[in-house]
């Protein structure tokens, strides 16, 4: 697989995080839900799967968060394959839990939602 240098930053409530302690996990009425995530990734990564045109989607249908939650899922492995992630030693904080805007720009990314931390 071709090794792509991505740059993801992951801010929940404005506040950096590390895009590791992450992953999507959609729910409709997120639980507990209570923070709000912003995942930004430049170059933005299209795959056979799904493709976005530049500009903002709001208000997404239900297939087309389903299709991006796939996409996402791939998306997030191919950074922690391309930085050498050992998620065993990782601690999950957050999981995504829905996507209330896209923004395309460029090469950029910008996927933003409500998100739970992680109940132990």
């Amino acid at each position: 697989m071709e090794k792509i240098n991505q740059q993801v930053t992951v801010e929940i409530d404005g506040i950096k995080v590390k895009p590791e302690i992450v992953s999507p996990h959609f729910q409709q009425y997120p639980f507990p839900g209570g923070h709000q995530y912003e995942l930004t990734s430049s170059p933005y990564c299209e795959t056979g799967y799904f493709s976005l045109e530049e500009g903002d989607l709001e208000y997404l249908e239900k297939v087309i968060v389903s299709r991006f939650y796939t996409y996402l899922s791939i998306w997030m492995g191919k950074y922690v394959r391309d930085n050498d992630i050992n998620l065993d030693r990782i601690k999950l904080g957050y999981f995504l839990n829905n996507i209330g805007h896209i923004s395309v720009r460029g090469d950029r990314v910008s996927i933003k939602g409500i998100c739970s931390e992680v109940i132990r």
